[in-house]
């Protein structure tokens, strides 16, 4: 075996297989005859024809392919503009920053730009302007945008559970007439107030210090101009540490159904996109089920401290003292029809609208995940 000689792979050109698909077309089977019928090829040539096929079979010869047209390039990620209230204050804004810079939506086939505003109306402006594709923000200026504004849709509640509070410097005596401190026009904490209101059956003045923000209305509460401050956290923990701030109200005790902010698309950009919405939102569910695992808290504060104003101690110690079940409610994205039932409600009790939002018009979730979605608004 050893003198045998390995035969050479036979390789044949291409213009040997145009003259042998050219035989192959001069060599037809007539219908009605049991052998080839010629048309000027004589029988010699087909003779060859055949010899040739067998050795193609036989020799194992490798046929060149035909010529195959150029690979598409690589598609470029979907470019994402989105705008949202307090991205350096506030944990569920902050993670968006933190999934961008870890990759979780560039992994997505998302490439993100943010801008930040302070809420209200503020937010939402720069969607209805088509300045942007995505808006978090305020559920009133949210419902607000989306009726005077066909091509808008609510995709999604952003922070379901309340998560705010009210912080003081002593114990509030008297809550009539209190002056908390609020936000801009539409905002989600002046919604708040006036659905505590009439949960808790008294009449606070709602004042704003400066932009509203937890910072100005804070430095109002120890000037004397406010007796409380709308905070969250880890704004809350912060102050209780550095200040000696108490919580002097807290919201959830009196409605635990309600948001920080709804999320806002273009539809038609939305539309054209699907994939890519829904992906978006596949990557925010990755980084929200961090804040409850304890796990992965540790390294989660630290990305938090890198885009926050809050120091990474201050940001762990928030996560790692809060109860999982608590974390787990608030950083989510699902569907909640009593935070609609709310939102509806006391937009109507605020004079924000005359009428119970339509949500099944309003709200298109089909970019959700299925877990969050729900079968009836």
């Amino acid at each position: 075996m050893a003198n045998i000689k390995k035969r050479k792979r036979l390789v044949l050109k291409a213009s040997d297989w145009e003259g042998l698909a050219r035989l192959e077309r001069e060599t037809v089977m007539s219908p009605k005859a049991k052998f080839p019928k010629r048309r000027g090829t004589s029988m010699k040539r087909i003779r060859q024809a055949a010899c040739l096929s067998v050795a193609v079979l036989a020799l194992g010869i490798v046929v060149p392919s035909a010529p195959q047209p150029a690979m598409a390039a690589e598609t470029a990620p979907t470019k994402v503009r989105i705008v949202a209230t307090f991205i350096n204050s506030l944990p569920a804004m902050a993670a968006l920053e933190v999934a961008y810079k870890r990759g979780y939506f560039k992994d997505a086939d998302l490439d993100l730009t943010f801008a930040s505003a302070i809420g209200g109306g503020d937010t939402l402006r720069p969607v209805t302007t088509g300045d942007a594709d995505v808006a978090i923000g305020s559920p009133a200026a949210s419902v607000l945008a989306v009726e005077h504004n066909p091509g808008l849709r609510i995709a999604a509640i952003w922070v379901p559970y309340n998560a705010f509070t009210f912080i003081g410097i002593k114990p509030l005596k008297e809550l009539e007439g209190a002056k908390l401190g609020g936000s801009v026009g539409a905002s989600t904490v002046n919604l708040l107030i006036d659905g505590l209101q009439e949960k808790m059956k008294v009449k606070f003045v709602n004042q704003r210090a400066g932009t509203g923000s937890m910072a100005d209305n804070w430095a109002a509460v120890k000037a004397g101009h406010l007796d409380a401050s709308w905070a969250a956290e880890p704004f809350t923990s912060e102050k209780e540490a550095s200040d000696g701030a108490l919580v002097v109200i807290d919201p959830v005790k009196y409605l635990p159904d309600f948001p920080m902010d709804f999320v806002v698309v273009n539809e038609k950009f939305a539309k054209t996109h699907a994939t890519a919405m829904k992906e978006f939102f596949v990557a925010i569910e990755r980084i929200f089920k961090e804040f409850p695992d304890r796990s992965k808290q540790g390294a989660l504060a630290k990305d938090l401290a890198g885009v926050m104003v809050f120091p990474e101690p201050v940001l762990e110690h928030y996560l790692t003292s809060s109860s999982t079940d608590r974390l787990s409610k608030t950083y989510s994205l699902k569907m909640n029809a009593g935070v609609l039932h709310n939102i509806s409600h006391i937009m109507q009790l605020a004079k924000l609208i005359k009428a119970p939002v339509d949500w099944s018009k309003a709200i298109d979730q089909s970019y959700l995940p299925a877990a969050d979605q729900i079968a009836k608004f």
